[in-house]
């Protein structure tokens, strides 16, 4: 059976973890068939940590998937990795096919399911095995390396209640959600900041984040107009009422419209819709859910019952 193997160090001398892991596998009586180059990546989603060095291995073996995984384990342990996932190690190995057979279990997930998402796996597999098809998606990995180039980069942040997540195309925000929103993770310097600034944000520092640009192609110019409004004269801290923000957006009379658009806004937290409440007091809708809103307020000094 053929299977392919993704390798990646990025402790102390990554050159010698990796070369060392090529070695346990052929002793272990695995043959490589093929090997990639090796390239140098960031840290995927972590611009702070260590670089890694990575490269894939097309390997001829005899073990069958579970067993396959369990020596891989070992050999990881023999060149010293002892921290867990996404933390700098000596080595780490994923299985990224098993031969066209799909696995998912608990335990084990084959092709790996992070493949159309990481730059650092699927560069070494267009060099090596570019018209091989996936077996899940029934497209080569040339193919999914140019859709992964369209993708929009995703950052995720936590909050406390759950996982924010902000959708980057080049240095614009395309959307934002508390709901997962799919794409790669290769942050460049400029994601990283915006991921500090709500790490910070969300333990309660102000920021309106008005220097953050966002993609507002596709919405009606009445759309922009109230999204800007919201996002220049409400600022941190403070509140308004649906008919307020109607009044000095220039569109008196437009309260219903304007309650249409804060539970639709596709930029939570950079369009601050969670400030705007109704005249009773009540936080009213808001497109990520209640427990969001409520959270938000809450990190800005308010409180509700």
């Amino acid at each position: 059976m053929f299977v392919v193997l993704g390798l990646g160090s990025s402790i102390a001398d990554r050159i010698y973890h990796i070369k060392k892991g090529e070695n346990l596998i052929l002793q272990s009586g695995m043959r490589i068939v093929k090997s990639s180059k090796i390239i140098k990546t960031s840290a995927w989603g972590y611009i702070s940590s260590p670089f890694y060095l990575n490269k894939i291995l097309i390997v001829e073996t005899s073990f069958l998937p579970y067993d396959l995984l369990n020596t891989l384990k070992s050999i990881e342990r023999k060149v010293g990795r002892e921290k867990g996932h996404m933390q700098p190690r000596e080595l780490d190995i994923d299985i990224i096919y098993y031969g066209r057979t799909v696995i998912n279990t608990p335990v084990l997930t084959v092709p790996h399911p992070m493949i159309r998402f990481r730059s650092f796996v699927l560069l070494p597999l267009v060099e090596i095995m570019p018209y091989f098809v996936h077996p899940v998606y029934n497209k080569t990995n040339a193919t999914l390396y140019r859709e992964f180039l369209s993708m929009p980069t995703i950052a995720k942040v936590n909050t406390g209640i759950g996982n924010f997540y902000v959708a980057f195309q080049k240095d614009s925000i395309i959307k934002s959600s508390f709901k997962t929103i799919e794409g790669n993770m290769d942050y460049n310097r400029y994601i990283y900041s915006i991921v500090r600034r709500l790490e910070s944000y969300f333990n309660g520092k102000s920021d309106d984040f008005l220097d953050v640009r966002l993609d507002f192609k596709g919405l009606t110019e009445a759309q922009k107009i109230v999204y800007n409004t919201l996002r220049t004269k409400v600022l941190f801290g403070c509140t308004i009422n649906y008919s307020e923000l109607a009044r000095i957006s220039g569109m008196p009379g437009a309260s219903r419209f304007i309650g249409n658009l804060m539970a639709k806004n596709p930029f939570p937290v950079f369009v601050p819709c969670h400030r705007v409440i109704k005249k009773n007091g009540k936080i009213g809708g808001f497109s990520s859910g209640i427990k969001y809103k409520k959270m938000l307020l809450e990190l800005e000094g308010h409180k509700f019952r």
